[in-house]
């Protein structure tokens, strides 16, 4: 089953309806990790006493979490420039086969951490796409961190395809967690539904989801498209595509 996040022709981007969506993102994302900040930093004044270890463990998540904070504001940030059309775009000819192994690299720790194995399927070369480099990158980050969020805990399975269909070129990240209508976590603009109902991200979202909408924005600015497929039970593929670079004449 596909649902599409959105095309050329997608109303999604109406701005009375965007801003709905990132209000309501952008509120339940900044909750938990200021309820984590608070209620650890509230433990840590009142138990002067406590173990070095046990103190250590909480600072380290405090940090953890202003770092997730420091994300999300930087998406926000990112969407506000993208959806007023005031974004700055870096163009040249990259090989994305290069912007995947840069994103596996920035999060090689995580994947470590949770031993979680990727499997690759990566043609020898293929053409070039005319994109801005970084913002692909994080596009392609954004998704591997939501893979890895929601990984098998104990067999954690991340797939990356990359191929040409037609005259686009399109990437293919998978994971093997607990399925989408188990975690309601990929709840987005769903073509099964005549209209999104609440929050377009599911009832509760994930830090990636503001994540997702800057992807949306960045690959449709590209004339690419970004949808998931959805095992009901078990795991879930996200996908988008970009246009080949075409010479001029």
């Amino acid at each position: 089953m596909k649902s599409i996040l959105t095309n050329g022709n997608d109303q999604a981007f109406a701005p009375y309806k965007l801003n709905d969506d990132i209000l309501t993102t952008v509120t339940h994302e900044l909750r938990t990790p200021l309820t984590s900040i608070r209620a650890i930093s509230g433990i840590l004044h009142d138990n002067p006493d406590l173990e070095i270890d046990q103190r250590d463990q909480f600072l380290d998540i405090i940090l953890e979490e202003s770092e997730r904070l420091t994300s999300l504001v930087e998406d926000m940030l990112d969407l506000a420039e993208l959806e007023l059309g005031k974004a700055e775009w870096q163009l040249s000819k990259v090989d994305f086969i290069e912007v995947i192994y840069e994103a596996l690299a920035a999060t090689d720790e995580l994947l470590r951490e949770k031993h979680i194995q990727v499997q690759l399927r990566l043609p020898e070369d293929v053409p070039m796409v005319l994109i801005d480099r970084n913002r692909l990158k994080r596009v392609t980050i954004c998704l591997l961190n939501n893979a890895i969020k929601f990984c098998d805990e104990a067999a954690g399975w991340i797939g990356i395809r990359l191929r040409v269909r037609g005259d686009a070129l399109q990437v293919d990240i998978s994971d093997n967690g607990i399925g989408v209508y188990a975690s309601k976590r990929h709840k987005i603009t769903d073509e099964e539904a005549d209209r999104p109902r609440g929050n377009t991200f599911g009832e509760e979202p994930q830090t990636t989801n503001l994540g997702l909408l800057v992807g949306r924005y960045v690959v449709n600015h590209f004339g690419g498209r970004l949808w998931f497929e959805k095992d009901l039970n078990h795991g879930a593929t996200f996908s988008f595509t970009l246009p080949l670079y075409q010479p001029a004449g």
